[in-house]
Formats: structure tokens, sequence, C-alpha cells
């Protein structure tokens, strides 16, 4: 599934103030490879860092017994390493956690935890959570070891998945439903993909932001919506550059040889405008249908001027001899996805292509193969 791309996971500590409560945490982990010496800890969060405040040590079977005062209620971690923890929700109602450990090498999810009603629902979603995982581990083995025409083996796995994940995704909605004005509803904030389920994300945003209006994650969340937004109104300016019918923005990059040319200098041609990479494995399949265009009608006024997202220009120089790229006009900013051709073109991907006429102006977008072909002899 998507991730929305924000540190959840590190937001994970103090949401709200109060009195110090004294609590108590108890339980067992999984001893294999562990050493009895090995140290528990308790982490708040503080500056987007997980910051030890105490720690247990382990005894000969497993065990451990904390007994602390927070300055504060919230959300807390507690595991083995900054890595490897998960949610404790401390507050009035828990003042006696019971936790059972299964596994130490995925302390984050195979536990159990009683004592803490907001801790038990988070724990619960893990273990969901980390039967997926498991299902897609499995799935995956199993797919690789299929013969590759065996389509009734390849159509059985995809069936499996589909009915666990349309089954998570039911118990994924349940858990919202019945945690929306709980702690534990930051569980399901990486399980949401933002560009299918934004109105989901929205209705968690403004519960998070009701329950826990102090707490990272409801700003997050709400900036992160905010980003979306802005992004959005960049992205449909930029389509608006580059629809049909507009002028085509100017170019003026260096080529191999460190001397700027300009799109503007292929007024009268019909041109390609190729923004591709040496790394992207796509363009360079997508290469030789370019080379053959380009060879069958470079005396019929068609000219290609392709723009790469190269890091280094060795890399970028070699790739233009491997895949025969013999037009002039070659040119990059060697600025990867941080180049000025992205907010001049608006693409979010490569390979991708803008077909412009003699007057430079934009007559088609993301052509390749034989449709390349076919819209170029119409322009031609």
């Amino acid at each position: 599934m998507k991730k929305l791309g924000i540190v959840f996971a590190l937001l994970l500590g103090l949401w709200s103030c109060g009195e110090q409560v004294a609590h108590s945490i108890e339980g067992t982990i999984d001893m294999v490879g562990i050493q009895p010496n090995q140290q528990m800890y308790l982490y708040k969060i503080e500056n987007q860092i997980l910051v030890p405040i105490d720690s247990v040590t382990l005894d000969e079977k497993g065990g451990f017994s904390l007994g602390l005062k927070t300055p504060q209620n919230g959300v807390f971690h507690f595991g083995t390493t900054v890595r490897n923890t998960f949610p404790v929700v401390l507050n009035e109602e828990s003042e006696n956690l019971n936790i059972k450990i299964n596994n130490n090498q995925q302390v984050s999810m195979d536990y159990t935890i009683q004592g803490s009603k907001a801790s038990e629902e988070i724990a619960s979603f893990a273990k969901e959570v980390f039967t997926m995982m498991s299902l897609n581990q499995r799935l995956s083995v199993e797919a690789q070891q299929l013969a590759p025409d065996d389509f009734q083996g390849q159509q059985n796995i995809q069936n499996e998945f589909s009915t666990a994940s349309a089954k998570f995704i039911e118990f994924r909605n349940a858990y919202i439903e019945r945690n929306k004005n709980s702690e534990a509803l930051i569980a399901v904030i990486d399980q949401i993909n933002p560009e299918s389920e934004l109105d989901l994300l929205k209705e968690i945003s403004t519960n998070l932001s009701a329950t826990m209006p102090n707490s990272p994650y409801a700003q997050n969340i709400k900036n992160y919506l905010a980003n979306m937004e802005v992004e959005k109104e960049k992205a449909a300016k930029r389509e608006k550059l580059i629809e049909v019918g507009n002028l085509a923005p100017e170019l003026d990059f260096p080529n191999p040889e460190g001397k700027n040319i300009q799109l503007s200098s292929l007024r009268g041609k019909v041109v390609l405008i190729d923004f591709w990479a040496s790394w992207c494995k796509p363009c360079r399949a997508e290469n030789p249908n370019v080379v053959a265009t380009y060879n069958k009608y470079k005396n019929k006024g068609f000219d290609v001027f392709s723009f790469s997202l190269d890091k280094e220009k060795s890399a970028w120089v070699k790739a233009i001899e491997q895949d025969g790229l013999v037009w002039k006009n070659h040119a990059s900013d060697l600025k990867f996805w941080q180049t000025a051709a992205i907010d001049l073109y608006g693409f979010n991907g490569i390979p991708f292509t803008v077909l412009i006429d003699r007057e430079g102006k934009i007559v088609a977008k993301g052509l390749r193969g034989p449709a390349l072909e076919a819209k170029l002899l119409e322009v031609l």
C-alpha cells in the first residue's frame, strides 16, 4: 500500500500536558538471540527524534518490570532499539500495563498488551498488518517458484491476495470507525492511500484534530493535506503551460560540451522533446524507437531535443553513445529531479515526450513507439 511520505513513525511522542502520573509496565519478550542483560527502553519524542527516558534490564527469562512517573500523558514508544518499538498510550486509565512480545525481531508488529485500551487497539491493528506482510512474503516466494506458463497458479495467488486485501480493508475501516475518538487512530495513518482515499484521510485529520488538537499527528496530516492542495494548484498551472496549442516553454540548458542550447533554435522543424535519463530503464528501452523515427524522418524536417535528468555527466554521455542518439540537441543541468525543466513542463515521470510543430506549438504529449510515428506523419 502506498505510503503518505510523512515520517509518522517518528512522531509517536507526547501530545498533552498534565500532572505526573504513576505507571507500571511489565511483561516478557521472546529471548531467542537476546542476552539476559538486554535493555528495554521507553522513549519520548523531542524534535522528531525518539529519546529514551527510562529503561529496564531483562531477566534471564525475558521478564521486565518498569515503574515510572511520567510528567505528561500521551503516546510513548517501548522496545529494544529506536527502530524496533511500538506505541504505548499512557494516561489516567493505563496505570498497569502487561506486555508480551512474541518476536524480538518484529517488536513493532508481533506483540500483545493489556491495561491501556488505546494501546490494545494499536496492537490489534499491528497484528493485522503483520499478517498481511507475512502473506505477501509467502505469496511472493510462491509466485517466483511458478513456471512461466502456469497461468492458473498465478491467478490463484492473485485471488488469494485480493481476498486477503479486501478483508484487511474491511478490518481497517471498522477500526477507524471504532477508534475515531481515540489516540489509537494514529496506527492507521500509514495504511491510507492519499491518492485514492483522500476523503478518508481528511476525515482522519478532522478526528485527530478533535481528539488530540496539540498532537504532532494532527498537525502533520494538516500540513500534508495543505501541501497536497498546493501541489495540485502547481500541477494545474504547469498543465496549462503545456496544453496542446500553446507555445512550448523555452529550454535553455548546457549540452555535454558545456554550451547552452535553446529549444527555440530549432524553430521551423517538427521537434520531439524527449525527457529521459541514463538510469531510466523504460527510457533506454524506448530510445531505439526514437532513433529509428529520427533516422526515418530527419530529412523531412524532424528533429529531437533530448533533455536528461542525469546527475553524472559521464553516465549521460555514455548512454548517448551506447544508444546511438546521433542528433545534436542534448541538454541537461545534471540536477536529477531538482531540474528546473520540471517546473516548465510539469512531468512527474520519465520517459516523457512533447511533440511541437514548426512554429514551436505543442501538438501532442506522451507519445511513444508507433503512436509517435503516426502523429509525426500527421504533422509533417
